[in-house]
């Protein structure tokens, strides 16, 4: 359930997201966050970010922002 974790995620570069739509997914047998990209035209095929979970950098935040930076500018993240 994302509200649970939600609470916990304080990042300023979560703006740069639709957080109200973030996902649970599987891929490949490998669970992840999907955050969709709140840019108008997202520079990506997939539309977000997945935030791959068995990681031992989970709570890191830095693929968030180079996906931020890639379709936002460095200036505004």
């Amino acid at each position: 359930n994302t509200e649970k974790l939600k609470k916990n995620w304080h990042s300023p570069v979560y703006a740069f997201f639709d957080i109200d739509c973030v996902a649970a997914q599987n891929v490949d047998g490998r669970n992840c966050h999907f955050f969709p990209c709140a840019a108008q035209k997202c520079k990506t095929r997939i539309g977000g970010v997945r935030h791959f979970q068995d990681s031992k950098d989970k709570a890191s935040t830095a693929n968030l922002k180079n996906h931020a930076i890639g379709c936002f500018g460095d200036k505004a993240v």
